[in-house]
């Protein structure tokens, strides 16, 4: 009797079971890694606008706030930059609002901005038109001289909801107000 060649039903599920098991592995690995980029994207982001902050108070030889706030989700994703305008005697928004991207926030939990109290109030936060309440914002004040107006170091500390375990975390120098990061 001949035998047919060819391969038997059970063989083809192994193979397509393998195959499905190696694309399943894969594309944890992908995901994981698209995470870990926006992580470090929004990191990146939130240096710059410390960096700027501190440059904007020395430049302009005023007080300058990093506002970070929240959007209309909840989450504390906006970054922007005020300073105090002498001879118009209130605060103006110096950048348009940085969105951190992806599903990356700043955990208000974790972070710790020394919002103190400022001789000149407070400023009127907008974002999109829409006016905020001191709730869904907070700052941290740089001085002329390039120092924090803070007793603590403050930190900013930015994850993703679904790593907790892989974060950014930035502590802002009281005396230089230069920006120090740490990741895991």
């Amino acid at each position: 009797m001949k035998r047919q060649s060819g391969f038997t039903i059970i063989e083809l599920l192994v193979v397509i079971a393998i195959i499905t098991m190696l694309i399943a592995f894969t594309s944890v690995g992908v995901t994981s890694m698209g995470s870990a980029s926006r992580l470090n994207q929004g990191g990146n982001l939130a240096v710059d606008m410390v960096q700027q902050a501190r440059l904007t108070a020395r430049a302009a030889n005023s007080i300058a706030l990093l506002v970070i706030a929240k959007e209309d989700t909840g989450m504390m994703r906006l970054m922007s930059i005020y300073e105090w305008s002498a001879s118009q005697a209130k605060w103006q928004q110096v950048t348009r609002w940085e969105i951190l991207p992806g599903e990356i926030e700043i955990d208000e939990e974790k972070s710790n901005l020394d919002a103190q109290s400022l001789v000149y109030g407070l400023p009127e936060i907008k974002f999109r038109g829409v006016a905020l309440t001191a709730a869904d914002f907070k700052f941290q004040a740089f001085l002329p001289d390039g120092r924090v107006l803070a007793d603590n170091n403050p930190v900013l500390h930015l994850s993703a909801p679904l790593r907790p375990e892989n974060y950014y975390r930035i502590v802002i120098n009281t005396s230089t107000g230069l920006p120090i990061i740490e990741r895991p």
